[in-house]
């Protein structure tokens, strides 16, 4: 009888943390994407805990002229000098309506990856541009 109870709980508790590790795989990363108010590039990939830990004045006063929207990361990535660099097969959702301080539209049809450094050897994908999102896919890292 014990035997059995143990063997119940023991499945019960693989059961949990199967369902738990799913959940965690089909969230993703929240992200911060970070684009050249000029040039209209992405400079730069960050977590949005990074930036959560800042003051709105402390993040404009280290990207002076740069525009902040919010992301979702699903895949891998590596972290080099606080920024993200995407590891193959990694997909970048890019929420064009949700800046993390309003000032203007998200430049639909002129953005592009101004950093190099965010993808090392690896290129760019669109999946999906509409509004409201653009889903990159990175390949060939």
């Amino acid at each position: 009888m014990i035997h059995k109870l143990y063997v119940l709980i023991t499945f019960l508790l693989f059961l949990t943390a199967l369902v738990s590790a799913q959940e965690l795989s089909t969230t993703g990363t929240k992200v911060v994407i970070v684009i050249d108010s000029k040039t209209n590039g992405i400079e730069r990939i960050g977590l949005f805990g990074d930036f959560e830990k800042m003051d709105r004045k402390k993040i404009l006063d280290t990207y002076p002229n740069k525009k902040f929207y919010m992301g979702l990361l699903k895949g891998t990535y590596r972290r080099h000098d606080n920024t993200i660099v995407l590891l193959n097969d990694t997909v970048v959702t890019i929420y064009t309506h949700k800046q993390m301080f309003v000032e203007d539209e998200f430049p639909m049809e002129e953005w592009s990856i101004a950093n190099p450094q965010i993808m090392g050897e690896a290129k760019a994908k669109v999946l999906s541009s509409k509004k409201g999102q653009i889903i990159i896919k990175i390949e060939g890292n």
